[in-house]
């Protein structure tokens, strides 16, 4: 997102945002007119998931260069408005000259602006000739996300007005050697972009006040430190442990706004979307925690099962040949969560407690 003209012109990341978090939307619009600066947030996680998603994408370029394709380059590390004019131009001169695979593709008009990783030529008659192009995205995940698919349709629509044809479809490469792209098709997501688009062109036009609400996207938002602080300072009740959105939701409703709130409410009144008795369980859950962060100590209570058949109940009874496991995973293994330690305690025989790691530290262990 950033000003061109005293016009706000949008990337296909800004669509995905906007679908994640409208006070997101909100912080970057603030940022494309001036009025803040945008936070940088470094962490092992964030760095790992980037130098692994740039190698899957090297990865996959080089698979393509192994095929044979004609590649042509039109990377460009700006992003301001004379680099994406030149951008455009590289990137149109490669689609008049018919290549193969066009890598890092600048696509953009006047409401939209982006690079796609791959353009891939199929047989489909275009402006320039008996050829057209679709877009091509390597991803880690192994499952296409929303954002995702609203990018690759925001990169379609912006080839549409290049090539003057549709892209029939679009492809996701996940992780993996085979390098075999997942198939969408670009008509099947049409009404629901449409849709998001107009939504963010209202938002841009008035945004109205927003709130930094949790949601998954915080784990990997620059603006996580800033909302953060202003949630911790509202006592915000996404922080009492096991709660729903669904729940606050009714809670904000009868006026509820805050942990600590909740935690001294007397009586659950009735609420037509949740029952009261998990709406007890959460009041209880946020009470144990007041009084932890009032006494600051650990407070905990011990929960009685209803009846031999619920909770631990159902457990038989200990005895010394108990073998507890446990497994930790590496989630950001190629082909996927590969499980590379397992442990067990157990007791000898003094009843010492001996824990036993089997480690796997290849694939075929």
């Amino acid at each position: 997102m950033h000003l061109e003209n005293k016009k706000i012109v949008l990337a296909p990341t800004d669509l995905s945002n906007f679908l994640s978090c409208r006070h997101l939307s909100r912080l970057d619009l603030s940022v494309a007119r001036g009025t803040k600066e945008r936070p940088v947030r470094y962490g092992p996680v964030l760095d790992e998931l980037k130098a692994r998603g740039q190698a899957h994408e090297k990865a996959y370029l080089e698979h393509l260069q192994a095929l044979g394709f004609d590649i042509a380059h039109c990377c460009d590390p700006d992003m301001d408005e004379e680099s994406i004019k030149h951008g455009v131009d590289k990137t149109i001169a490669a689609m008049q000259a018919g290549v193969d695979i066009i890598y890092q593709a600048t696509l953009a008009d006047d409401a939209w602006y982006g690079r796609a990783d791959f353009l891939r030529k199929v047989a489909l008659l275009s402006n320039f000739g008996n050829w057209s192009y679709e877009v091509i995205d390597p991803k880690l995940a192994h499952d296409t996300k929303a954002g995702t698919i609203l990018q690759l349709c925001v990169y379609s629509y912006l080839l549409e007005k290049l090539q003057g044809v549709r892209p029939e479809r679009m492809y996701v490469v996940t992780p993996g050697s085979v390098y075999e792209p997942l198939k969408y098709r670009l008509a099947d997501y049409d009404a629901y972009v449409r849709l998001l688009e107009r939504g963010i062109g209202q938002f841009l036009t008035n945004p109205g006040e927003t709130y930094p609400d949790l949601v998954s996207h915080c784990d990997l938002c620059a603006w996580w430190s800033e909302c953060e602080k202003r949630r911790r300072g509202d006592d915000h009740l996404c922080y009492v442990a096991g709660i729903s959105n669904g729940q606050i939701k009714n809670l904000r409703a009868i006026g509820v706004e805050r942990l600590a709130e909740l935690a001294r409410l007397d009586e659950i009144p009735d609420l037509r979307q949740v029952s009261q008795e998990s709406m007890a369980r959460v009041r209880d859950q946020a009470r144990v925690q007041l009084i932890s962060r009032e006494k600051q100590v650990p407070y905990y209570e011990l929960k009685e099962p209803f009846n031999l058949e619920h909770g631990l109940a159902m457990l038989p009874e200990p005895t010394p040949d108990d073998i507890f496991l446990d497994f930790e995973g590496n989630h950001f293994a190629e082909q996927g969560v590969r499980e590379y330690l397992t442990g067990y305690l157990s007791r000898g025989d003094d009843g010492q407690v001996i824990y036993t790691p089997v480690w796997a530290r290849t694939l075929e262990e």
